[in-house]
Protein backbone atom coordinates (compact mmCIF):
# COMPACT_ATOMS: atom_id res chain seq x y z
CA UNK A 1 0.00 0.00 0.00
CA UNK A 2 1.32 3.43 -0.76
CA UNK A 3 0.28 6.23 1.26
CA UNK A 4 -0.57 9.42 -0.91
CA UNK A 5 -0.85 13.20 0.28
CA UNK A 6 -3.24 15.47 -1.30
CA UNK A 7 -1.82 18.93 -0.95
CA UNK A 8 -4.29 21.70 -1.93
CA UNK A 9 -3.39 25.44 -1.81
CA UNK A 10 -6.39 27.23 -1.44
CA UNK A 11 -4.81 30.70 -2.52
CA UNK A 12 -3.72 29.65 -5.95
CA UNK A 13 -6.28 27.25 -6.45
CA UNK A 14 -4.05 24.24 -7.02
CA UNK A 15 -3.62 21.00 -6.17
CA UNK A 16 -0.55 18.40 -6.19
CA UNK A 17 -0.25 14.58 -4.76
CA UNK A 18 3.00 13.20 -3.15
CA UNK A 19 3.80 9.70 -1.58
CA UNK A 20 5.04 8.80 1.97
CA UNK A 21 8.14 6.89 2.74
CA UNK A 22 8.28 4.12 4.62
CA UNK A 23 10.54 5.85 7.04
CA UNK A 24 8.78 8.53 7.82
CA UNK A 25 5.95 6.02 8.00
CA UNK A 26 7.12 4.15 10.81
CA UNK A 27 8.58 6.70 12.68
CA UNK A 28 5.17 8.43 12.74
CA UNK A 29 2.52 7.02 11.33
CA UNK A 30 -0.63 8.40 9.80
CA UNK A 31 -3.10 9.91 11.79
CA UNK A 32 -2.36 12.29 14.26
CA UNK A 33 1.67 11.75 14.07
CA UNK A 34 1.83 12.34 10.50
CA UNK A 35 -0.28 15.73 11.24
CA UNK A 36 2.28 16.99 13.77
CA UNK A 37 4.81 16.18 12.03
CA UNK A 38 4.30 18.14 8.77
CA UNK A 39 3.59 21.13 10.99
CA UNK A 40 6.79 21.03 12.80
CA UNK A 41 8.71 20.53 9.11
CA UNK A 42 6.19 23.45 7.87
CA UNK A 43 4.83 26.01 9.92
CA UNK A 44 7.10 28.14 11.84
CA UNK A 45 6.25 28.04 15.88
CA UNK A 46 5.12 31.57 15.99
CA UNK A 47 2.93 32.00 13.33
CA UNK A 48 -0.50 33.43 13.74
CA UNK A 49 -2.84 31.11 13.86
CA UNK A 50 -5.63 32.82 11.31
CA UNK A 51 -3.09 33.56 9.19
CA UNK A 52 -2.49 31.69 5.63
CA UNK A 53 0.63 30.78 6.61
CA UNK A 54 -0.45 28.17 9.10
CA UNK A 55 -1.80 24.63 7.72
CA UNK A 56 -4.77 22.56 8.43
CA UNK A 57 -3.84 18.93 7.97
CA UNK A 58 -6.32 15.97 7.96
CA UNK A 59 -5.37 12.76 7.77
CA UNK A 60 -6.61 9.19 8.75
CA UNK A 61 -5.08 6.27 9.72
CA UNK A 62 -3.30 2.99 8.12
CA UNK A 63 -6.56 0.89 8.81
CA UNK A 64 -9.15 3.15 7.07
CA UNK A 65 -10.95 1.53 4.49
CA UNK A 66 -10.51 -1.64 6.14
CA UNK A 67 -12.71 -3.55 8.67
CA UNK A 68 -10.23 -3.41 11.52
CA UNK A 69 -12.58 -2.37 14.52
CA UNK A 70 -12.66 1.28 15.32
CA UNK A 71 -10.27 2.04 13.14
CA UNK A 72 -11.43 4.78 11.03
CA UNK A 73 -11.16 8.11 12.41
CA UNK A 74 -9.85 11.01 11.07
CA UNK A 75 -7.28 13.78 13.19
CA UNK A 76 -6.73 17.36 11.82
CA UNK A 77 -3.51 19.54 13.04
CA UNK A 78 -2.78 22.90 13.22
CA UNK A 79 -1.82 25.69 15.47
CA UNK A 80 -4.45 26.34 17.70
CA UNK A 81 -6.05 29.91 17.74
CA UNK A 82 -7.40 29.16 21.23
CA UNK A 83 -4.03 28.14 23.23
CA UNK A 84 -1.34 29.34 20.78
CA UNK A 85 0.31 25.59 20.99
CA UNK A 86 -0.13 22.55 18.09
CA UNK A 87 -3.60 21.06 18.61
CA UNK A 88 -5.09 18.02 16.95
CA UNK A 89 -8.39 16.46 17.18
CA UNK A 90 -10.11 13.66 16.14
CA UNK A 91 -13.54 12.60 15.62
CA UNK A 92 -15.35 9.38 13.94
CA UNK A 93 -17.97 9.29 10.89
CA UNK A 94 -17.49 8.46 7.73
CA UNK A 95 -14.74 10.91 6.17
CA UNK A 96 -11.71 9.16 7.44
CA UNK A 97 -12.88 5.61 5.47
CA UNK A 98 -13.73 7.77 2.51
CA UNK A 99 -10.50 9.21 2.66
CA UNK A 100 -8.94 5.76 2.32
CA UNK A 101 -11.19 4.56 -0.55
CA UNK A 102 -10.21 7.70 -2.54
CA UNK A 103 -6.81 6.71 -2.05
CA UNK A 104 -5.46 9.75 -0.07
CA UNK A 105 -4.84 9.21 3.58
CA UNK A 106 -3.69 12.75 4.37
CA UNK A 107 -5.09 15.77 2.74
CA UNK A 108 -2.94 19.44 3.53
CA UNK A 109 -4.82 22.71 3.54
CA UNK A 110 -2.31 25.65 2.75
CA UNK A 111 -3.14 29.44 2.05
CA UNK A 112 -6.19 31.08 2.43
CA UNK A 113 -8.90 31.24 -0.24
CA UNK A 114 -10.05 35.36 -0.69
CA UNK A 115 -13.99 34.21 -0.99
CA UNK A 116 -16.05 31.30 0.67
CA UNK A 117 -14.44 28.35 -1.22
CA UNK A 118 -15.64 24.00 -0.62
CA UNK A 119 -13.73 21.57 -2.22
CA UNK A 120 -15.22 18.19 -3.75
CA UNK A 121 -12.34 15.49 -4.03
CA UNK A 122 -13.06 12.64 -6.27
CA UNK A 123 -11.30 10.19 -8.89
CA UNK A 124 -11.22 12.81 -10.92
CA UNK A 125 -9.08 15.48 -8.93
CA UNK A 126 -10.65 18.57 -6.74
CA UNK A 127 -12.65 20.34 -7.81
CA UNK A 128 -13.00 24.34 -6.42
CA UNK A 129 -16.92 25.45 -5.68
CA UNK A 130 -18.15 28.96 -5.00
CA UNK A 131 -19.26 28.29 -1.59
CA UNK A 132 -21.38 31.72 -0.95
CA UNK A 133 -24.42 29.51 -1.11
CA UNK A 134 -23.01 27.52 1.86
CA UNK A 135 -22.17 30.23 3.86
CA UNK A 136 -24.10 30.99 6.84
CA UNK A 137 -25.43 28.17 7.06
CA UNK A 138 -25.59 25.40 10.27
CA UNK A 139 -23.78 22.52 10.01
CA UNK A 140 -26.41 20.01 9.13
CA UNK A 141 -27.63 22.48 6.70
CA UNK A 142 -24.08 22.90 5.04
CA UNK A 143 -23.85 18.98 5.12
CA UNK A 144 -27.33 18.33 3.57
CA UNK A 145 -26.29 21.28 0.39
CA UNK A 146 -22.65 20.04 0.02
CA UNK A 147 -23.86 16.48 -0.73
CA UNK A 148 -26.83 18.16 -3.28
CA UNK A 149 -23.58 20.17 -4.90
CA UNK A 150 -21.67 17.36 -5.12
CA UNK A 151 -22.33 13.96 -4.98
CA UNK A 152 -25.53 12.26 -2.93
CA UNK A 153 -22.56 9.62 -1.55
CA UNK A 154 -20.06 12.47 -0.75
CA UNK A 155 -18.77 12.33 3.03
CA UNK A 156 -18.69 15.87 4.41
CA UNK A 157 -16.65 17.87 6.96
CA UNK A 158 -18.14 21.20 7.11
CA UNK A 159 -17.92 24.35 9.79
CA UNK A 160 -20.52 26.38 11.21
CA UNK A 161 -21.31 29.76 11.53
CA UNK A 162 -19.18 29.61 14.57
CA UNK A 163 -15.83 29.09 12.19
CA UNK A 164 -16.95 31.31 9.68
CA UNK A 165 -16.53 33.54 13.00
CA UNK A 166 -13.79 33.14 13.68
CA UNK A 167 -14.28 31.40 17.31
CA UNK A 168 -11.12 29.80 18.75
CA UNK A 169 -13.76 27.61 19.53
CA UNK A 170 -15.23 26.35 16.80
CA UNK A 171 -14.72 22.96 15.71
CA UNK A 172 -15.25 20.92 12.40
CA UNK A 173 -18.02 18.48 11.93
CA UNK A 174 -18.00 15.35 10.10
CA UNK A 175 -21.05 14.34 8.54
CA UNK A 176 -22.81 17.16 9.64
CA UNK A 177 -22.46 15.93 13.58
CA UNK A 178 -19.38 14.25 14.47
CA UNK A 179 -16.98 16.98 15.71
CA UNK A 180 -13.23 17.55 15.25
CA UNK A 181 -13.90 19.68 18.38
CA UNK A 182 -11.14 21.41 20.94
CA UNK A 183 -8.46 23.68 20.01
CA UNK A 184 -10.41 26.09 17.28
CA UNK A 185 -9.57 24.06 14.03
CA UNK A 186 -12.45 24.71 12.71
CA UNK A 187 -11.81 28.85 13.40
CA UNK A 188 -8.74 28.55 10.96
CA UNK A 189 -10.69 26.45 8.65
CA UNK A 190 -13.04 29.43 8.39
CA UNK A 191 -10.12 31.83 8.30
CA UNK A 192 -9.26 29.75 5.13
CA UNK A 193 -12.58 30.74 3.85
CA UNK A 194 -12.88 26.84 3.43
CA UNK A 195 -16.66 26.41 4.14
CA UNK A 196 -16.52 22.56 3.72
CA UNK A 197 -14.90 19.28 2.64
CA UNK A 198 -16.83 16.94 0.18
CA UNK A 199 -14.87 13.84 -0.72
CA UNK A 200 -16.29 10.96 -2.79
CA UNK A 201 -13.93 7.10 -3.02
CA UNK A 202 -13.86 4.39 -5.46
CA UNK A 203 -11.01 2.81 -4.76
CA UNK A 204 -10.16 -0.44 -2.91
CA UNK A 205 -7.75 -0.77 -0.04
CA UNK A 206 -4.65 -2.77 -1.68
CA UNK A 207 -2.81 -5.64 0.36
CA UNK A 208 0.90 -5.82 0.92
CA UNK A 209 0.88 -8.13 3.59
CA UNK A 210 -0.94 -11.61 4.11
CA UNK A 211 -4.89 -11.39 3.64
CA UNK A 212 -5.48 -14.14 5.63
CA UNK A 213 -3.44 -13.70 8.53
CA UNK A 214 -5.36 -9.86 8.42
CA UNK A 215 -8.24 -11.84 8.88
CA UNK A 216 -7.78 -14.32 11.22
CA UNK A 217 -6.22 -11.43 13.35
CA UNK A 218 -9.58 -9.62 13.05
CA UNK A 219 -11.33 -12.87 14.06
CA UNK A 220 -10.10 -12.73 17.08
CA UNK A 221 -10.42 -8.87 18.02
CA UNK A 222 -13.96 -9.09 17.29
CA UNK A 223 -14.13 -12.18 19.26
CA UNK A 224 -13.01 -10.55 22.31
CA UNK A 225 -14.89 -6.88 21.80
CA UNK A 226 -18.19 -9.18 21.22
CA UNK A 227 -17.27 -10.42 24.80
CA UNK A 228 -16.27 -6.96 26.53
CA UNK A 229 -19.06 -6.01 29.67
CA UNK A 230 -16.92 -2.68 29.39
CA UNK A 231 -18.16 -2.25 25.50
CA UNK A 232 -21.25 -3.78 26.15
CA UNK A 233 -22.14 -1.38 28.41
CA UNK A 234 -20.88 1.38 25.93
CA UNK A 235 -23.39 0.00 23.57
CA UNK A 236 -26.16 0.71 26.36
CA UNK A 237 -25.36 3.62 27.50
CA UNK A 238 -22.75 5.62 25.32
CA UNK A 239 -20.71 7.66 27.11
CA UNK A 240 -23.81 8.84 29.21
CA UNK A 241 -23.47 6.74 31.98
CA UNK A 242 -20.40 8.34 33.32
CA UNK A 243 -22.32 10.85 35.17
CA UNK A 244 -22.95 8.56 38.02
CA UNK A 245 -19.96 7.39 38.60
CA UNK A 246 -18.20 10.08 38.30
CA UNK A 247 -20.47 12.41 40.58
CA UNK A 248 -20.32 9.84 43.05
CA UNK A 249 -16.60 9.33 42.93
CA UNK A 250 -16.97 13.42 44.04
CA UNK A 251 -15.41 14.73 40.63
CA UNK A 252 -17.98 15.97 38.58
CA UNK A 253 -17.51 19.49 38.10
CA UNK A 254 -20.46 21.54 39.52
CA UNK A 255 -21.13 25.53 38.51
CA UNK A 256 -18.27 26.37 37.04
CA UNK A 257 -15.83 24.46 39.58
CA UNK A 258 -17.34 25.73 42.30
CA UNK A 259 -18.11 22.36 43.56
CA UNK A 260 -17.35 19.05 42.69
CA UNK A 261 -20.96 16.78 43.36
CA UNK A 262 -24.09 17.99 41.53
CA UNK A 263 -27.42 17.45 43.37
CA UNK A 264 -29.94 16.33 40.71
CA UNK A 265 -27.21 14.69 38.69
CA UNK A 266 -30.30 11.57 38.64
CA UNK A 267 -31.80 14.06 35.94
CA UNK A 268 -29.28 14.02 33.60
CA UNK A 269 -27.82 10.35 33.87
CA UNK A 270 -27.09 7.85 31.48
CA UNK A 271 -30.44 6.09 32.37
CA UNK A 272 -32.49 9.26 31.99
CA UNK A 273 -31.20 10.07 28.22
CA UNK A 274 -32.71 6.38 27.40
CA UNK A 275 -35.84 6.13 29.46
CA UNK A 276 -36.86 10.21 27.68
CA UNK A 277 -35.29 10.64 24.83
CA UNK A 278 -33.35 7.64 22.98
CA UNK A 279 -34.00 6.96 19.71
CA UNK A 280 -31.73 4.42 18.30
CA UNK A 281 -28.10 4.33 18.49
CA UNK A 282 -25.46 5.40 16.06
CA UNK A 283 -22.30 3.97 15.14
CA UNK A 284 -19.14 5.16 13.16
CA UNK A 285 -17.19 3.41 10.41
CA UNK A 286 -16.09 0.10 10.92
CA UNK A 287 -17.02 0.59 14.62
CA UNK A 288 -18.93 -2.63 16.46
CA UNK A 289 -19.67 -0.63 19.29
CA UNK A 290 -22.51 2.19 18.45
CA UNK A 291 -22.22 4.52 21.43
CA UNK A 292 -23.89 7.51 19.44
CA UNK A 293 -26.72 8.21 20.97
CA UNK A 294 -29.55 9.22 18.89
CA UNK A 295 -32.16 11.59 20.77
CA UNK A 296 -35.37 13.15 19.88
CA UNK A 297 -36.02 16.29 21.84
CA UNK A 298 -39.25 18.39 21.46
CA UNK A 299 -38.82 22.69 22.35
CA UNK A 300 -41.41 25.28 21.13
CA UNK A 301 -43.28 23.68 19.17
CA UNK A 302 -40.27 21.75 17.15
CA UNK A 303 -38.99 18.71 17.06
CA UNK A 304 -35.20 18.05 16.95
CA UNK A 305 -33.16 14.61 16.27
CA UNK A 306 -30.11 14.75 17.88
CA UNK A 307 -26.58 13.11 17.25
CA UNK A 308 -25.94 12.46 21.40
CA UNK A 309 -26.03 13.72 24.19
CA UNK A 310 -21.94 12.45 24.72
CA UNK A 311 -20.92 12.56 28.19
CA UNK A 312 -18.96 15.76 28.19
CA UNK A 313 -21.73 17.66 26.96
CA UNK A 314 -24.34 15.91 29.60
CA UNK A 315 -21.40 17.94 32.00
CA UNK A 316 -20.63 21.17 30.03
CA UNK A 317 -24.77 21.59 29.34
CA UNK A 318 -25.26 20.36 32.94
CA UNK A 319 -22.82 20.34 35.92
CA UNK A 320 -21.21 23.21 35.07
CA UNK A 321 -24.21 25.24 34.15
CA UNK A 322 -26.11 23.83 36.87
CA UNK A 323 -28.87 22.85 34.41
CA UNK A 324 -30.53 19.34 35.68
CA UNK A 325 -33.36 19.72 33.00
CA UNK A 326 -32.41 17.07 30.23
CA UNK A 327 -34.32 18.72 27.98
CA UNK A 328 -32.17 21.65 28.04
CA UNK A 329 -28.94 20.16 27.84
CA UNK A 330 -29.75 17.87 24.85
CA UNK A 331 -31.12 21.04 23.64
CA UNK A 332 -28.14 22.93 24.04
CA UNK A 333 -25.72 19.89 22.72
CA UNK A 334 -27.71 20.22 19.35
CA UNK A 335 -27.43 23.85 19.24
CA UNK A 336 -23.69 24.01 19.66
CA UNK A 337 -23.35 21.13 16.79
CA UNK A 338 -25.11 23.10 14.68
CA UNK A 339 -23.65 26.45 15.22
CA UNK A 340 -20.24 24.73 14.86
CA UNK A 341 -19.03 24.48 18.43
CA UNK A 342 -16.96 23.36 20.80
CA UNK A 343 -19.28 21.84 22.98
CA UNK A 344 -16.84 21.14 26.42
CA UNK A 345 -15.89 24.72 25.63
CA UNK A 346 -18.77 26.93 24.69
CA UNK A 347 -20.91 25.35 27.59
CA UNK A 348 -17.91 25.32 30.08
CA UNK A 349 -17.54 29.47 28.96
CA UNK A 350 -20.96 29.78 29.52
CA UNK A 351 -20.64 28.58 32.99
CA UNK A 352 -17.93 30.95 33.27
CA UNK A 353 -20.47 33.64 32.85
CA UNK A 354 -22.95 32.93 35.13
CA UNK A 355 -20.24 32.68 38.11
CA UNK A 356 -18.84 36.19 36.77
CA UNK A 357 -22.63 37.23 36.40
CA UNK A 358 -23.46 36.07 40.28
CA UNK A 359 -20.42 37.29 41.66
CA UNK A 360 -21.53 40.94 40.35
CA UNK A 361 -19.00 40.99 37.24
CA UNK A 362 -20.99 41.47 34.63
CA UNK A 363 -24.13 43.57 34.59
CA UNK A 364 -26.34 45.16 31.97
CA UNK A 365 -26.98 42.05 30.10
CA UNK A 366 -30.48 41.71 28.38
CA UNK A 367 -31.36 38.95 30.52
CA UNK A 368 -30.42 37.30 33.94
CA UNK A 369 -27.61 34.35 33.28
CA UNK A 370 -27.49 32.52 36.99
CA UNK A 371 -27.07 28.97 37.42
CA UNK A 372 -29.39 26.09 36.56
CA UNK A 373 -31.36 28.30 33.90
CA UNK A 374 -31.79 26.60 31.23
CA UNK A 375 -33.95 29.13 29.11
CA UNK A 376 -30.90 31.64 29.42
CA UNK A 377 -28.44 28.82 28.35
CA UNK A 378 -30.01 28.29 25.05
CA UNK A 379 -30.14 32.14 25.10
CA UNK A 380 -26.61 31.95 24.91
CA UNK A 381 -25.91 29.60 22.81
CA UNK A 382 -27.91 31.97 20.40
CA UNK A 383 -26.19 35.10 20.54
CA UNK A 384 -23.11 33.38 20.60
CA UNK A 385 -23.87 31.38 17.76
CA UNK A 386 -25.43 34.44 15.52
CA UNK A 387 -21.61 36.70 16.72
CA UNK A 388 -24.59 39.24 18.53
CA UNK A 389 -24.84 41.11 21.93
CA UNK A 390 -22.82 38.99 24.68
CA UNK A 391 -22.28 35.86 22.07
CA UNK A 392 -19.31 38.00 20.51
CA UNK A 393 -17.48 36.97 23.77
CA UNK A 394 -19.02 33.90 24.59
CA UNK A 395 -17.76 33.10 20.81
CA UNK A 396 -14.23 33.77 22.06
CA UNK A 397 -14.01 31.63 25.00
CA UNK A 398 -14.09 31.71 28.62
CA UNK A 399 -10.57 32.98 29.04
CA UNK A 400 -11.22 35.89 26.61
CA UNK A 401 -14.04 36.61 28.42
CA UNK A 402 -13.59 36.53 31.59
CA UNK A 403 -10.25 38.44 31.05
CA UNK A 404 -12.61 41.16 29.39
CA UNK A 405 -14.48 41.74 32.58
CA UNK A 406 -11.36 41.86 34.53
CA UNK A 407 -11.72 38.34 36.21
CA UNK A 408 -9.23 36.06 33.80
CA UNK A 409 -9.23 33.54 37.46
CA UNK A 410 -12.65 32.53 36.15
CA UNK A 411 -11.63 30.71 33.45
CA UNK A 412 -11.52 26.95 34.17
CA UNK A 413 -9.04 26.35 31.59
CA UNK A 414 -5.28 25.52 30.93
CA UNK A 415 -3.26 27.46 28.05
CA UNK A 416 -6.54 28.92 27.30
CA UNK A 417 -8.55 25.57 26.75
CA UNK A 418 -11.35 24.86 28.97
CA UNK A 419 -10.66 21.83 31.32
CA UNK A 420 -13.37 18.94 30.75
CA UNK A 421 -15.97 16.75 33.32
CA UNK A 422 -13.29 15.26 35.53
CA UNK A 423 -12.40 17.38 38.49
CA UNK A 424 -8.44 17.10 39.35
CA UNK A 425 -9.52 18.20 43.55
CA UNK A 426 -10.97 14.88 43.33
CA UNK A 427 -8.80 12.65 40.80
CA UNK A 428 -5.42 13.97 41.80
CA UNK A 429 -3.74 12.74 38.39
CA UNK A 430 -5.63 14.54 36.09
CA UNK A 431 -4.40 17.56 37.14
CA UNK A 432 -0.40 16.52 36.18
CA UNK A 433 -2.58 15.64 32.82
CA UNK A 434 -4.29 18.60 32.17
CA UNK A 435 -1.55 20.52 33.13
CA UNK A 436 0.98 19.06 30.65
CA UNK A 437 -1.38 17.99 27.97
CA UNK A 438 -0.19 19.45 24.46
CA UNK A 439 -2.90 20.95 23.23
CA UNK A 440 -4.40 22.47 27.03
CA UNK A 441 -6.63 20.93 29.17
CA UNK A 442 -7.93 17.57 28.02
CA UNK A 443 -9.13 13.96 29.31
CA UNK A 444 -8.21 12.48 26.22
CA UNK A 445 -4.10 13.19 26.38
CA UNK A 446 -3.52 10.84 30.09
CA UNK A 447 -6.68 9.74 31.51
CA UNK A 448 -5.51 8.53 34.62
CA UNK A 449 -9.34 8.23 35.62
CA UNK A 450 -9.33 4.56 34.73
CA UNK A 451 -6.49 4.11 36.55
CA UNK A 452 -8.31 6.17 39.76
CA UNK A 453 -11.54 5.48 39.89
CA UNK A 454 -12.86 2.59 37.12
CA UNK A 455 -9.42 0.22 37.76
CA UNK A 456 -9.17 1.05 41.55
CA UNK A 457 -9.68 -1.08 44.24
CA UNK A 458 -9.46 1.81 47.65
CA UNK A 459 -12.45 4.39 46.54
CA UNK A 460 -9.71 6.72 48.37
CA UNK A 461 -6.90 6.06 45.92
CA UNK A 462 -8.11 9.10 43.99
CA UNK A 463 -6.95 11.76 46.35
CA UNK A 464 -3.30 10.61 46.68
CA UNK A 465 -0.71 12.07 45.36
CA UNK A 466 1.67 9.20 44.46
CA UNK A 467 4.70 9.22 41.89
CA UNK A 468 3.23 5.80 39.82
CA UNK A 469 0.27 8.49 39.01
CA UNK A 470 3.33 9.60 36.84
CA UNK A 471 4.22 6.23 35.28
CA UNK A 472 0.59 5.61 34.22
CA UNK A 473 0.21 9.22 33.19
CA UNK A 474 3.14 9.00 30.96
CA UNK A 475 2.39 5.83 29.70
CA UNK A 476 -1.17 6.63 28.82
CA UNK A 477 -0.38 10.07 26.84
CA UNK A 478 2.14 7.90 24.90
CA UNK A 479 -0.77 5.41 24.45
CA UNK A 480 -3.29 7.59 23.02
CA UNK A 481 -0.82 9.40 20.73
CA UNK A 482 -0.23 6.24 19.16
CA UNK A 483 -3.99 5.55 18.98
CA UNK A 484 -4.68 8.66 17.26
CA UNK A 485 -1.77 7.85 14.57
CA UNK A 486 -3.17 4.56 13.94
CA UNK A 487 -6.68 6.29 13.46
CA UNK A 488 -8.14 3.93 16.34
CA UNK A 489 -10.69 4.48 18.49
CA UNK A 490 -9.96 5.37 22.00
CA UNK A 491 -13.11 3.17 23.48
CA UNK A 492 -11.96 0.21 21.29
CA UNK A 493 -8.31 0.82 21.65
CA UNK A 494 -8.28 0.48 24.87
CA UNK A 495 -8.72 -3.57 24.13
CA UNK A 496 -5.97 -3.64 21.75
CA UNK A 497 -2.35 -5.07 22.87
CA UNK A 498 0.37 -3.03 21.08
CA UNK A 499 1.67 -6.34 19.37
CA UNK A 500 -1.92 -6.74 18.31
CA UNK A 501 -0.90 -3.40 15.92
CA UNK A 502 2.47 -4.67 14.74
CA UNK A 503 0.75 -7.60 13.39
CA UNK A 504 -2.01 -6.06 11.68
CA UNK A 505 0.54 -3.17 10.00
CA UNK A 506 2.41 -6.57 8.78
CA UNK A 507 -0.35 -8.69 7.85
CA UNK A 508 -1.84 -5.36 5.68
CA UNK A 509 1.02 -3.51 5.07
CA UNK A 510 3.96 -6.34 4.67
CA UNK A 511 5.83 -3.62 7.01
CA UNK A 512 7.69 -5.16 9.70
CA UNK A 513 7.60 -3.21 12.80
CA UNK A 514 8.37 -4.28 16.79
CA UNK A 515 5.96 -3.35 19.62
CA UNK A 516 9.22 -1.47 20.90
CA UNK A 517 9.07 0.85 18.02
CA UNK A 518 5.62 1.26 17.68
CA UNK A 519 6.08 2.43 21.41
CA UNK A 520 8.29 4.84 20.50
CA UNK A 521 6.07 6.32 17.94
CA UNK A 522 3.71 7.54 20.41
CA UNK A 523 6.65 8.66 22.38
CA UNK A 524 7.85 10.49 19.89
CA UNK A 525 4.78 12.34 18.69
CA UNK A 526 4.35 13.40 22.54
CA UNK A 527 7.95 14.83 22.48
CA UNK A 528 7.39 16.32 19.21
CA UNK A 529 4.27 18.35 20.45
CA UNK A 530 5.77 19.58 23.60
CA UNK A 531 8.65 20.86 21.33
CA UNK A 532 6.87 22.62 18.89
CA UNK A 533 4.90 24.18 22.16
CA UNK A 534 7.94 25.81 23.92
CA UNK A 535 9.46 26.86 20.71
CA UNK A 536 5.45 28.73 20.68
CA UNK A 537 6.18 30.00 23.60
CA UNK A 538 4.55 27.47 26.06
CA UNK A 539 6.49 28.07 29.28
CA UNK A 540 6.51 25.94 32.29
CA UNK A 541 4.43 28.71 33.70
CA UNK A 542 1.49 27.50 31.88
CA UNK A 543 1.85 24.14 32.98
CA UNK A 544 -0.44 24.91 35.66
CA UNK A 545 -4.27 24.50 36.94
CA UNK A 546 -6.39 27.36 37.32
CA UNK A 547 -5.95 29.09 40.92
CA UNK A 548 -9.62 27.67 42.05
CA UNK A 549 -8.03 24.20 42.45
CA UNK A 550 -5.41 25.32 44.67
CA UNK A 551 -7.45 27.45 46.71
CA UNK A 552 -11.17 26.72 47.10
CA UNK A 553 -12.10 23.12 48.55
CA UNK A 554 -14.95 21.11 47.10
CA UNK A 555 -17.77 22.07 49.04
CA UNK A 556 -19.77 18.65 49.28
CA UNK A 557 -19.91 14.98 48.45
CA UNK A 558 -17.30 12.73 48.46
CA UNK A 559 -14.58 15.28 47.79
CA UNK A 560 -15.51 17.52 50.39
CA UNK A 561 -12.62 19.40 52.14
CA UNK A 562 -10.58 18.72 48.94
CA UNK A 563 -8.15 21.09 46.77
CA UNK A 564 -5.39 20.36 44.93
CA UNK A 565 -2.36 21.09 46.81
CA UNK A 566 0.62 23.33 44.98
CA UNK A 567 3.30 21.78 46.49
CA UNK A 568 2.72 18.63 45.84
CA UNK A 569 1.50 19.54 42.27
CA UNK A 570 5.06 21.16 41.98
CA UNK A 571 7.29 17.59 43.17
CA UNK A 572 4.32 15.61 40.23
CA UNK A 573 5.26 17.97 37.65
CA UNK A 574 8.85 18.32 38.49
CA UNK A 575 8.69 14.01 38.66
CA UNK A 576 6.88 14.49 35.22
CA UNK A 577 9.53 16.30 33.69
CA UNK A 578 12.98 14.17 35.10
CA UNK A 579 11.28 10.68 33.86
CA UNK A 580 10.24 12.26 30.55
CA UNK A 581 13.64 13.38 30.01
CA UNK A 582 13.37 16.93 30.02
CA UNK A 583 15.02 19.76 31.69
CA UNK A 584 13.81 22.07 34.30
CA UNK A 585 11.70 24.29 32.19
CA UNK A 586 10.18 21.57 30.53
CA UNK A 587 12.14 21.47 27.17
CA UNK A 588 13.01 18.14 26.21
CA UNK A 589 16.83 17.23 26.42
CA UNK A 590 19.48 16.82 23.63
CA UNK A 591 19.92 13.35 24.38
CA UNK A 592 16.23 12.49 24.76
CA UNK A 593 15.54 14.24 21.19
CA UNK A 594 18.67 12.57 19.91
CA UNK A 595 17.12 9.11 21.03
CA UNK A 596 13.80 9.57 19.28
CA UNK A 597 15.04 10.88 16.31
CA UNK A 598 13.64 14.18 16.16
CA UNK A 599 15.35 16.83 14.50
Amino acid sequence: MIFRTLRINLSDRTYRIEELSEEIFKKYLLGRGIGDYILFKEVDPTVVPYSPENKLVFATGPFSGTTVPGGARLSAVTKSPLTGTITSTNAGGHFGMEMALSGYHVIVIEGASDSPVYLFISDKGVVFGDASRLWGKTTSEADALLRKLTHPRSKTLVIGPAGENLSPIAGIFVDGHRALGRGGAGGVMGSKKLKGIAILGKSKIEFKGDHKKFKEILNKLYSYLRQSEGLKRFKTFGTTGNVRTINLAGSFPTRNFRDSYLDGYENINGTEVNRLYFVKAGACAQCPVSCNRITKVEHEGKVYFVSGPEYETLWSFGGATGVTDLKYVILAHHLANEYGFDGISLGATIACLMDLYEDGYVKDLPFEVKFGDGEAMIKLIELAGKNEDIGTLIKDGSLKLASHFGHPEYSMSVKGQEIPAYDPRGIKGMGIGYATSTRGACHLRGFNTSQEVYSASDPLYRLRYTDEKIDFLINNQNMRALQDSLGVCAFVGGYYEVEDYCSLIESLLGISISPEELYRVGERVWNLENLYNRKAGISKAQDTLPSRLFELPVKSGPSAGEAYDRSEFERLLNLYYRKRGWNEEGWPETEKLRELGIE
